[in-house]
């Protein structure tokens, strides 16, 4: 049974057998998940980092954030990538987060960008409007995350980035709802009423 059909059961078994007293109950979830903005801060995603390698940082900036990454790959000792959040699309079976690369140091890596796609078949690499570098991350693509429930909750679709702002030292994130909480409220229910 996924997490949000617990969640509604849960909901429902509190509430009662009320449908509206469950719709009212996840209103109020949703309300409180979109409300506020969500603030990670440079020691906190770089202590992240270090729990899985070493060598690798990232620095917080205004406007980009900066990775830097040592010995990955022969031809340069280190790597520094300054990126910027571009955008979000998780509708349907899509799971992906858009990125603008804004500069590659040393500059002679540019052309391997285009052999990320053959390595990680989870990336796709294209240039926008105004020729910038979009490197975009299908999520769902990527095996270790195959399974997760969250990715793969069919509530996720509802779900969108309004704004991801780097600041010096610090990145805020809000959240925001894709679709209409009356959608969001009578897939809940559906999947509930299937239950039964």
């Amino acid at each position: 049974m996924s997490t949000i059909k617990k969640v509604v059961n849960i909901a429902k078994k509190k509430l009662g057998r009320s449908v509206n007293e469950a719709k009212d109950w996840i209103r109020q979830e949703i309300k409180k998940l979109t409300e506020g903005e969500i603030t990670l801060t440079e020691g906190f995603i770089n202590d992240c980092i270090s729990e899985f390698t070493q060598n690798h940082s990232v620095e917080l900036h205004d406007g980009c954030l900066v990775y830097s990454g040592e010995n990955l790959i022969p031809v340069a000792k280190k790597i520094e990538v300054t990126c910027a959040y571009d955008s979000c699309d998780f509708r349907n079976d899509t799971k992906a987060i858009i990125i603008k690369l804004l500069d590659l140091k040393p500059f002679y890596l540019k052309p391997a960008l285009l052999a990320l796609p053959i390595k990680f078949p989870f990336i796709k690499t294209s240039k926008n409007a105004e020729d910038t570098r979009l490197v975009t991350c299908h999520l769902n693509e990527i095996p270790s995350l195959k399974d997760n429930k969250i990715l793969n909750s069919p509530f996720m679709k509802y779900l969108t980035i309004e704004y991801l702002k780097c600041e010096e030292g610090k990145v805020t994130i809000k959240l925001g709802r894709a679709g209409t909480l009356e959608d969001v409220i009578n897939d809940a229910v559906a999947i509930v009423s299937k239950q039964e």
